[in-house]
């Protein structure tokens, strides 16, 4: 996997001893003066930077501040998602990491982040010390990637470029411990490679990755593995296949073409019979997804709409607000008529 992600830098990383009038001692007194933040022993950023980044933007410049100070230290987990850009519901509130140094490993607080230090994963069967020295030879096939950290730069402007596991190896690892939404929100991403890291994982990756898995993560991962589908083209429309699933409805078919009259033909984000629901992003309507004006976007959907209608369509839209309220979300679907899987059974049984 080549990284494909361009670094629109947010934060500057200084070190100490790197450059003429950056000894520890200069910069130390810097941040006596409230001027410098001290991440790690050498490691320092703007306290205006710092103060006006996201939480995004400062976990991902402490983690990078945590492997630069760690030799052996590899990301992994939620931190490596974030480091791999894959789409998260909420920005982790903890550093995690693996080493081969077992004193770099349990929970320590720091100023910014618990840091979370991990033992190697083994694969079942496999004691402790089997999978450490696999580890150390590469006989599990998961020696660390270097990316490069997004949003983060050195002074002068190089990229900071961190140790992450490989990312089939993260999503196996990792998402049985997410919720069920953000868990298929990040798989969709990579499997379509719709993320900012770019690359799309193939099934043969996780299969060769697999080995891993912890023994009560297996069913979980099973039913994600099933439930994950490439064309989602959203994290939006990722979490609205999970909610429509929660809440019984019958599966839709995914990115449906259709021909409309006067229109041509779209492409609709979920569709059952008699059924078209649109996930409404908002970003259709900004001048990064689109050269036209908002107002011949609005106009264009409006008759896209009108033309579903002419042929019997019952169309819903969704919102990101909607999200956040599945009961609305499940009644606005119901309206619609959009098949439920209970009423189907109790149909069937009539």
């Amino acid at each position: 996997m080549n990284q494909t992600t361009t670094n629109n830098a947010k934060l500057t990383l200084m070190r100490a001893g790197r450059s003429k009038g950056h000894s520890k001692a200069t910069l130390n007194r810097r941040v006596q003066c409230g001027e410098l933040r001290r991440l790690r022993p050498g490691i320092f950023v703007s306290t205006k930077e710092w103060e006006s980044a996201r939480l995004s933007e400062r976990h991902r410049a402490f983690g990078a501040a945590m492997a630069l100070t760690r030799p052996s230290a590899v990301l992994c987990g939620v931190t490596a998602l974030s480091m791999y850009t894959a789409p998260l519901m909420t920005w982790p509130r903890e550093v995690h990491l693996r080493s081969r140094r077992t004193k770099d490993r349990g929970r320590r607080r720091t100023p910014y982040f618990p840091v979370q230090g991990l033992a190697p994963l083994k694969p079942a069967g496999m004691s402790r010390a089997e999978a450490q020295q696999g580890l150390e030879s590469g006989e599990l096939g998961i020696q660390a990637m270097k990316v490069n950290v997004p949003g983060v730069v050195f002074e002068d402007g190089s990229p900071v470029k961190v140790k992450v596991e490989p990312l089939p190896y993260v999503l196996v690892d990792t998402l049985p411990g997410l919720p069920r939404q953000e868990a298929i929100m990040v798989l969709d991403a990579v499997l379509a490679g719709r993320y900012g890291y770019g690359q799309s994982v193939q099934d043969t990756d996780l299969d060769a990755v697999e080995y891993v898995l912890k023994k009560q993560d297996a069913e979980s991962w099973k039913r994600l593995r099933a439930f994950a589908d490439p064309r989602s083209e959203s994290p939006g429309e990722s979490r609205c296949r999970v909610l429509i699933d929660d809440l019984g409805f019958a599966p839709p078919e995914l990115q449906k073409d259709l021909d409309l009259p006067r229109v041509g033909r779209v492409r609709v984000d979920f569709w059952w019979e008699d059924v078209v629901c649109e996930f409404d992003g908002m970003v259709k309507y900004t001048r990064g997804f689109t050269t036209q004006a908002p107002e011949e976007v609005i106009q264009q959907e409006k008759l896209r709409e009108d033309a579903l209608r002419l042929l019997d369509y019952r169309v819903v839209r969704l919102t990101w607000d909607d999200l956040n309220h599945p009961d609305e979300l499940g009644r606005k679907l119901l309206l619609a008529g959009v098949p439920h899987r209970a009423l189907q059974q109790f149909r069937a049984a009539a």
